[in-house]
């Protein structure tokens, strides 16, 4: 499930033991929001900053970004 009402999607899971349930909101930090995105946006965006930063590992790329729209 996701929830759309912050504007950017928040997976949901509904966890279920006998009887009981509980809704589960996963709420990811900007990095592995980034490392797990399958947005289009988000995904152009990083690409971008690879071919402005051909040097950086992935995972250097992606923390850089992370901490830059963070502050």
């Amino acid at each position: 499930m996701l929830d759309l009402t912050g504007g950017r999607p928040e997976p949901t899971l509904l966890y279920m033991q006998d009887e009981k349930r509980s809704l589960l909101r996963v709420r990811p930090d900007r990095l592995a929001y980034l490392i797990c995105t399958s947005d289009g946006k988000d995904k152009a965006m990083i690409e971008e900053m690879r071919a402005k930063n051909p040097d950086l590992s992935k995972i250097e790329l992606l923390k850089n970004i992370a901490e830059t729209e963070t502050a």
